[in-house]
């Protein structure tokens, strides 16, 4: 069985105006107050493991987790009252947000740092490219490209041709992130900029999405923002070719008579299982071959939509790793649908209601170290000249720069985000062996074995066991397709 997934987190940004698209804007003579704590030269290499790198690697995981069950839960009203399914990639979206936060300061820095779980209880805040050499590390593990299993993370950022982005920006995004910097020409040819972004996105997502704008960008548009996620992978016990059939799913519980037809795909063996009585739920692992992931599916007891919703919203970080924690190796039968899954979500409003405003305010967004802007850089290298410091690294530089933008007024370059865009495909296929076929017999025999029969609304969520971050997370109502 292969689970394919590709997601594509667009920001436009204007220089007034986020996929993130960015546009200009007037300011009034009166130049903005920053309102973010003063920052501290503390960027530290360290060549090997540390306690330190463990920490932070742990509350970047739990942040990660925490903006996954936010956005999930910020999607609940529309979700549920509708009854639409939701996948989306929570590090896709992490991703995009820490190459922002890399030229954000001020307010904007200190909202986007909260959603991303970088304040609260840790010295993190203060230690900003600490932070992202942690991440462009983080994303560096995931990286694998084998016969067992594929996942790439690319990131762009497109540039109008006469913009001058911050070049210490341009290039610790080139290192710490493996940002590719683009020039094309929103201003007189936005229909070849347009064409250009989605053949980005097309290629870094194996043709799976083919296009993420659908009309070109404004002629104002200074740069677009852009995160690309691909994975595809084999389950280790891949699910019996020949046994998938159709099957009832009962939309609201299988107390109710609305049902819809499935292709019902079944396995048996020892996967990881657990039923949590305090959460009224069941939890099973899917694991995949050879590359240290997990699909997780949660059904609450009695699953019906309601109950579903009460069991996500209930969830915390801390929760949903006791859940992983719990599961042990179980023989089971295990019935699931074939699914083909894709969405499509405008994150500004959610990003608005978890307490990102600043970002799509024109007179309060302040990405003035993404931007030239004022130019603030060239006095305060000739400050380093005057003290003989010239062997200052770019990194020392970036720091040292975001120290000067916080100590002092400085007038906002006029960019904020239009819009953020987040697009998701995934395809749940089974593939099997003779072998697996044949064992497709016993399952029928088998009495003794904990039957996980997924035909009642779900959620589920795709694990890195290696780093403990949470790659998908998707809620089901009605699989698709359906007869």
């Amino acid at each position: 069985m292969f689970l394919k997934l590709e997601e594509i987190l667009v920001l436009f940004i204007f220089a007034s105006t986020s996929v993130l698209q960015v546009s200009g804007w007037n300011f009034p003579e009166e130049a903005d107050k920053t309102a973010g704590e003063r920052r501290e030269n503390s960027y530290v290499t360290e060549k090997s493991p540390s306690a330190y790198d463990n920490y932070v690697g742990d509350v970047i995981s739990n942040g990660i987790a925490n903006l996954t069950l936010s956005i999930n839960n910020a999607l609940c009203n529309d979700r549920f009252s509708s009854r639409k399914n939701i996948v989306f990639s929570p590090i896709s979206i992490a991703g995009a947000l820490a190459l922002i936060l890399l030229g954000a300061t001020g307010s904007t820095e200190d909202e986007i740092a909260h959603i991303l779980g970088i304040i609260s209880g840790t010295n993190i805040h203060n230690k900003t490219l600490t932070f992202h050499e942690h991440v462009g590390n983080l994303f560096n593990k995931l990286h694998r490209s084998d016969s067992l299993a594929t996942l790439t993370m690319a990131n762009a950022i497109f540039i109008q041709d006469d913009f001058k982005i911050r070049q210490t920006f341009k290039h610790i995004s080139e290192i710490l992130y493996k940002s590719e910097i683009l020039n094309v020409n929103f201003k007189t040819d936005s229909v070849r900029a347009r064409q250009t972004i989605n053949d980005w996105v097309s290629e870094k997502t194996n043709s799976k999405i083919k296009s993420i704008l659908d009309d070109s960008p404004p002629e104002n548009t200074k740069l677009v923002i852009a995160n690309a996620l691909y994975f595809k992978g084999q389950w280790e016990f891949p699910f019996f070719q020949r046994a998938t059939a159709r099957r009832q799913f009962f939309l609201n519980g299988r107390q109710q008579k609305e049902t819809v037809m499935v292709d019902m795909m079944a396995n048996s063996g020892l996967f990881p299982y657990y039923k949590d009585e305090s959460l009224n739920c069941e939890i099973m692992g899917f694991p995949y071959k050879g590359s240290k992931m997990t699909m997780y599916v949660v059904m609450p007891k009695d699953s019906n939509a309601e109950n579903l919703n009460t069991l996500e919203s209930s969830l915390t970080p801390f929760k949903l790793r006791t859940l992983i924690k719990q599961t042990k190796h179980t023989d089971a039968v295990i019935l699931f649908p074939k699914m083909h899954l894709d969405s499509f979500i405008d994150l500004g409003s959610t990003f608005r209601s978890l307490g990102l405003r600043s970002l799509f305010n024109p007179s309060e967004a302040n990405l003035a170290l993404m931007t030239e802007g004022e130019d603030v850089f060239s006095s305060f290298q000739n400050k380093l000249h005057a003290t003989n410091d010239v062997n200052v690294t770019t990194f020392d530089t970036f720091e040292n720069l975001r120290q000067l933008t916080n100590s002092r007024t400085l007038k906002n370059p006029g960019l904020y985000a239009d819009k953020a865009i987040h697009k998701t495909f995934m395809d749940i296929t089974e593939t099997g062996t003779e072998a697996a076929a044949a064992t497709s017999i016993s399952l029928a025999r088998s009495s003794d074995k904990v039957v996980f029969r997924v035909d009642v609304p779900f959620f589920f969520f795709i694990n890195d066991d290696l780093t403990k971050v949470i790659l998908f997370w998707g809620t089901v109502y009605k699989p698709t397709p359906y007869y």
